[in-house]
């Protein structure tokens, strides 16, 4: 997709020692990050804090510090980076990086636009839903056998046209049971517990996609650069979710 809206990519976080469950928004090379509301919803929720990508993630190769395309992360453990045809596997164990691979190895795509992740609810899998145009591939690292093509309006029925014909970015909740999708200044939620989209604004009668900027405060202000703080300087110090391997993570 030419326009990739708002921001490029997010992570969701847990809470760690001292900190609050969160997700971190990249666009660029910088971030922004937004403190869940009440029961880890973007309703109450606010942007805390702005930085430089590469305090975000200091083990990452410079290379692929800005215009990340999706990122996603498989069972707390690896971190999955796709921009351009190319992906790369962070993993928190080791704090080492693989050698980027091409997307379409290990996809039937050849860019990915946005990944959100979650537990297959009765085998307990860690899958990620990969969206390109208006295609969505389920995909298991582990079972990679086990990928389903599919287009956005198959996989997701309740969605309405525009979030059909391509997603541009996603971010799950911290639980992975639900996440919400972006396109251009609006998003929806799914419920990938039934992989029918959430009935809240899909119900009988129908609510249309929410608008970004009076749901998520915050989230489409000036980018940080515009702000005023120095070059590859954060507005707060690195997460430690982010500088060891966090309790959980997900993309």
């Amino acid at each position: 997709m030419a326009n990739k809206g708002f921001f490029d990519a997010a992570l969701c976080i847990a809470a760690q020692a001292g900190d609050d469950d969160a997700a971190y928004f990249l666009s660029g090379d910088e971030y922004a990050r937004f403190v869940w509301g009440p029961g880890g919803r973007c309703e109450g929720g606010h942007v805390e804090g702005r930085g430089w990508t590469a305090a975000l993630l200091p083990s990452i190769p410079h290379t692929w510090l800005s215009n990340i395309d999706a990122a996603c992360v498989f069972d707390q453990e690896e971190l999955y980076l796709f921009q351009h045809n190319k992906y790369l596997v962070y993993s928190f164990d080791s704090r080492t990086t693989s050698a980027p691979g091409r997307i379409c190895e290990i996809t039937p795509f050849t860019t990915i636009n946005a990944a959100v992740t979650t537990t297959e609810v009765g085998t307990g899998r860690s899958l990620a839903y990969l969206f390109s145009e208006g295609q969505v591939y389920t995909h298991d690292p582990k079972r990679p056998d086990l990928g389903e093509l599919a287009t956005i309006a198959e996989t997701f029925p309740r969605l309405c046209g525009d979030f059909r014909r391509g997603i541009d970015s996603g971010v799950p909740t911290v639980d992975g049971a639900t996440a919400y999708l972006f396109h251009g200044r609006y998003f929806v939620e799914v419920d990938f517990r039934d992989l029918h989209g959430s009935p809240q604004p899909y119900e009988a009668g129908g609510h249309s996609p929410l608008p970004v900027k009076t749901t998520w405060p915050g989230l489409l202000n000036p980018r940080p650069a515009a702000e005023g703080f120095p070059h590859k300087a954060a507005s707060q110090p690195t997460p430690a979710a982010l500088a060891a391997k966090p309790r959980a993570l997900s993309g």
